[in-house]
């Protein structure tokens, strides 16, 4: 007798796998089209002087994307407090923005210091809230977290809670397309894999593994809406 579990698992596998080869091939079409742009004819020729102008609306330290948790994110001009304008948006993004997409929680978005230092979730914040308590800010951080999320389309993956800025920015701000290329994160990232070694009764469910697993099946679920 078949066992209905391992029916639905194997269709599952099947189904992540199909998922899987057409989401590789429309980033795959992706990355072609962005190398055809014009814009990545100017990007590539400033990587190659040896001086390279910074990106329009960008100081030169913020011209360099980067997702690194090492890093500080100074989310605003020299001219005004970091600390004054961060608070000021998070609390608010906490306090009112949250349930606008269910996934985000304390799980997902963690403790407010690992938050402001990862450079993406903090520009994704400071766009949600900014859209409605300061307004003409939003564009300066909305365009902060595109240009991010630009930078990782080449070098080194990027880490588990950039790929969920980039989910919570693509739900918020209706960028469906983005879905395909975050999913081909999570693939190189094998993501899908610890979703489907989370329903092993011997696995032992650690905090990594949640969150991997939870970040692959919250795709889904986003890509499914």
């Amino acid at each position: 007798m078949t066992d209905p579990t391992s029916t639905r698992t194997d269709l599952l596998e099947q189904r992540l796998d199909s998922l899987e080869q057409e989401l590789r091939s429309e980033i795959q079409e992706l990355r072609a089209s962005i190398v055809r742009s014009p814009e990545s004819n100017r990007i590539r020729l400033l990587a190659q002087s040896s001086s390279p102008a910074p990106l329009v609306g960008f100081s030169q330290q913020e011209a360099i994307p980067s997702t690194s948790c090492d890093e500080t994110f100074d989310i605003t001009p020299n001219n005004i407090p970091v600390e004054t304008e961060w608070s000021e948006l998070y609390a608010f993004f906490v306090a009112n923005c949250r349930d606008l997409i269910a996934v985000v929680d304390d799980q997902l978005c963690s403790t407010e210091e690992t938050v402001k230092h990862n450079p993406l979730m903090s520009a994704v914040i400071s766009a949600i809230a900014s859209k409605a308590i300061k307004p003409e800010r939003h564009h300066y951080y909305a365009s902060r977290a595109d240009q991010l999320i630009k930078g990782t389309f080449q070098g080194p993956l990027p880490d588990i809670l950039s790929v969920n800025a980039m989910m919570i920015f693509a739900a918020w701000a209706g960028r469906t397309r983005l879905y395909g290329y975050i999913a081909s994160i999570c693939a190189e990232l094998q993501l899908h894999e610890d979703a489907m070694i989370l329903s092993d009764p011997s696995t032992t469910h650690t905090p990594e593994l949640v969150a991997r697993a939870r970040c692959w099946l919250t795709l889904c679920c986003l890509d499914l809406q």
